[in-house]
Order: structure tokens, then C-alpha cells, then sequence
């Protein structure tokens, strides 16, 4: 299940708001899809300062349950803000404005106050949830704009 079948069917995806309907029916089909070009998009990268201490001394579990509760929270604020998640590794996360939406005057600010958002969550976030005096995360962040291009590389449907 894939390209936009309903969450819980597969991968969840929103292949429709990166591509075209006929890039997303190329991949269906088995196809290479064209790649998409952006004149300009904002992009922000953020990862935990000290992470692999943090986590060296940790359970996984408890490793796993702190990135969650953070990019639980870091999806909230993009999700009101109008920015659009692109990825998290381990303790990167990245997203971007006017990727999928017309932002076209306004994505740099807009990202700029996600990034401003972003770094608050990250002090209000536990490293241990089940203890308080474990301390709260600190997030580096950085900001881009510029062109990009997206695209499909070695698609395996699964």
C-alpha cells in the first residue's frame, strides 16, 4: 500500500503533494518519475545537542520515547505553522515552507518562527520523562532557502 492510501494501509506518504498525479501514476506503474524543481524554498535542520551522550546512557526505549515526545511536539507547532515535515534520522529533523504550500513571501518568515518554536519545545522536553532532574533537550538549528529539487531515487514498493 502506498501513494496516498489512508494511514494504517501502508505508507502514509503524500506523494500527491510533492509530485504531480502523473509523476505519482509513473511510480505506480514502475516508472521513473520526472524530477520537480522549486525556485525557492525555506529549509530547517535541527539535531540534539549532545545526543550521543544523552543516549549512550540510556535504555532505547527511553531513547525512543524522548525523540517522540519531542517531534510530537516539534509536528504540532509545523503542522499549525504551515511548514511541512520532510524527514527525521535519529536526532535530525527536517522540514521545509513552500515546498508543497504557496509561501512564496512569507516562507523564510514563517520557518524562522518554527525554528524560534522549535528551539522553546526543545527546553520544555525531558530528556527522561520519568525523571525530572534528568534535564531538558537543546536542539541546534539551521536555515536555508534557495532551489531545490525532488525526486524519486530508487523506489522500492513495499
Amino acid at each position: 500500500a502506498w501513494a496516498g492510501q489512508p494511514r494504517g494501509q501502508g505508507s502514509s506518504v503524500p506523494w500527491e503533494r510533492f509530485f504531480s498525479t502523473e509523476a505519482v501514476q509513473a511510480v505506480a506503474r514502475g516508472d521513473k518519475a520526472a524530477p520537480v524543481r522549486k525556485p525557492m524554498v525555506s529549509v530547517f535542520f535541527s539535531d540534539v545537542v549532545g545526543f550521543t551522550t544523552i543516549s549512550s546512557g540510556m535504555d532505547a526505549l527511553k531513547v525512543s520515547d524522548m525523540l517522540d515526545r519531542l517531534y510530537m511536539r516539534f509536528d504540532g507547532v509545523a503542522e499549525s505553522m504551515g511548514v511541512f515535515k520532510i524527514e527525521t534520522i535519529g536526532d535530525a529533523y527536517i522540514c521545509a515552507t513552500n515546498l508543497c504550500d504557496d509561501q512564496e513571501n512569507t516562507h523564510a518568515a514563517i520557518l524562522a518562527r518554527f525554528a524560534l518554536a522549535a528551539v522553546q519545545a526543545a527546553s520544555e522536553t525531558l530528556v527522561d520523562a520519568d525523571d525530572p532532574d534528568s534535564g531538558r533537550l537543546c536542539i541546534r538549528v539551521g536555515l536555508c532557502s534557495g532551489p531545490v529539487m525532488s525526486s524519486v531515487i530508487a523506489f522500492v514498493r513495499v
